[in-house]
């Protein structure tokens, strides 16, 4: 009975994660282009927060060898200096900003992916936890990216109707979750990968 609770509230928190994330995207999409830049620094700002976080744990995990520590280490810190830049003066360079952000991300996520492997007693859920993490940022990344894209005057037709292709698969996963979730609750996995499906849909929607 003890782990059917631990699931189902590991479930649920994933569930409320999935909610929020399709309510922030949503918010992120509708922004208007002179807010922009404040919103796209706020998330650089919850990036950097989250950042020291890990930093911190980094520094104190067991079981894993110097150099994959180092790795990791670097690649923290390399993510944290992108996210320490100023608040970019130029379209251009706001756009160099996003893509060193992104890479930096991905990079980290991959790192973090060797130390687990490479762990013998593993590391805990802090690997998966991260990865989802990253994973969340990077989503909103890619969505600034689209944006900072398809916001300019020329292209506002194109944007709008992106919007709209992205707003529809959001308000899709939402009721997913409000309506689809409890008829499928003894099949979790199933209805994870469904999950995980519609979220491939909206990042691929992000691209240009």
């Amino acid at each position: 009975m003890k782990q059917n609770t631990i699931n189902k509230e590991t479930e649920q928190k994933k569930l409320n994660e999935w909610n929020s994330l399709a309510d922030d995207l949503n918010a992120l999409l509708h922004l208007e282009a002179a807010v922009l830049k404040d919103e796209f620094e706020n998330q650089k700002n919850h990036l950097k927060v989250w950042l020291e976080y890990v930093n911190d744990w980094v520094s104190n995990v067991k079981d894993v060898s110097e150099e994959k520590k180092m790795q990791l280490k670097s690649s923290v810190q390399k993510l944290r200096d992108q996210v320490a830049a100023g608040k970019a003066d130029t379209e251009d360079a706001l756009i160099e900003q996003q893509q060193n952000i992104s890479n930096g991300i991905e990079q980290l996520k991959i790192n973090i992916t060797e130390v687990y492997g490479a762990s013998k007693t593993k590391i805990g859920n802090f690997a998966g936890e991260a990865a989802d993490k990253l994973d969340d940022f990077h989503t909103r990344f890619d969505l600034f990216r689209l944006q900072f894209y398809l916001g300019k005057e020329e292209a506002k037709e194109d944007w709008e109707q992106k919007k709209k292709e992205i707003s529809n698969q959001l308000q899709k996963i939402k009721l997913s979750i409000a309506n689809g979730y409890e008829d499928r609750a003894d099949n979790w996995d199933h209805f994870s990968d469904e999950m995980t499906d519609a979220w491939m849909h909206i990042k691929n929607a992000f691209r240009i």
